[in-house]
């Protein structure tokens, strides 16, 4: 299984005001961390979280299959399609509604995306698109996500109320939705014309927060927000080619580097600022993991 989330990274043509850069660093000296491993499994990704603590995500078998899960009062419940060789569950919400997507056998389209709930489950595929993949949910069931169109370009979008509206940062090469909080506000990542990544808020009212680590290589990738604008992410440091993770609030970055690991991604974080991710051990295996302030 892949570490990284270019799979889910990929833009509400607005006009847009930048408001904000977070450059201060602090490191998460106090936080607490707690491995997420599927039993059985030869790698897992922790992806979502939910104010009840219930926590989602994907790991891979011994045969490279990929299934989901749902960690909830410390069992795992596997969440699957039939007939399908993947699926890769990444968020939840309150409710318990996950929201994630299923690789097909389909060339011509790779990826659809869906909701599931007690074996329930529903397909999100935006319309025209040759691909889509869902990446969060928020309380009123918004779900947002990324997809990819007939010329091969990816675009955020959000589905709401049965709706679909397409998300493209101005002036980005593509761009990827991957947060929605209760607000509407969106969190992502887009890629400019420099091929660089950056993080990014854009709040209901079209205002956009660009979300930068200074001196990182390649840029700033940002997944889940909370509902206090409260986001989940990652950073290369300059002159190093392994991720570190971060939660970044109000200008701040905090550090998020699981113990004895090489590289550390966050992906999601719930109102209590519990982050949940994954991280790589030294001998190149992907495990999940849950960080506790």
């Amino acid at each position: 299984m892949k570490f990284d989330l270019k799979s889910k990274r990929t833009l509400f043509s607005f006009t847009l005001i930048l408001v904000g850069l977070g450059l201060a660093v602090i490191p998460a000296e106090a936080a607490t961390y707690q491995e997420i491993s599927v039993p059985g499994s030869t790698s897992t990704s922790a992806n979502g979280i939910n104010n009840v603590g219930q926590i989602v995500g994907y790991y891979e078998l011994p045969s490279t299959q990929i299934v989901g899960f749902l960690l909830s009062g410390g069992t795992f419940t596997n969440i699957s399609f039939a007939g399908e060789p993947n699926t890769f569950a990444t968020a939840i919400n309150d409710s318990g509604l996950i929201a994630g997507y299923v690789q097909t056998q389909d060339i011509g389209s790779p990826y659809f995306g869906f909701t599931y709930q007690n074996g329930f489950k529903s397909m999100i595929k935006f319309p025209t698109a040759k691909s889509t993949q869902a990446l969060s949910i928020n309380n009123a069931g918004q779900v947002v996500g990324t997809y990819v169109d007939l010329k091969n370009v990816s675009h955020g979008f959000q589905f709401s109320a049965g709706t679909y509206k397409s998300i493209d940062i101005a002036n980005a090469k593509s761009t990827i939705a991957s947060g929605i909080n209760k607000a509407g506000d969106i969190s992502g990542t887009y890629v400019d014309q420099s091929s660089d990544e950056h993080g990014f808020i854009l709040h209901k009212n079209g205002t956009l927060t660009v979300i930068n680590f200074g001196g990182a290589n390649n840029g700033t990738v940002v997944g889940g927000i909370n509902n206090n604008d409260q986001v989940a992410g990652y950073f290369t440091p300059p002159a190093a080619d392994r991720s570190t993770g971060f939660e970044w609030s109000n200008g701040t970055f905090t550090n998020i580097v699981y113990p004895t690991a090489v590289s550390t991604q966050a992906y999601a974080i719930n109102n209590a600022q519990v982050v949940v991710g994954a991280w790589l051990t030294e001998q190149g295996n992907t495990e999940g993991f849950m960080e506790t302030p």
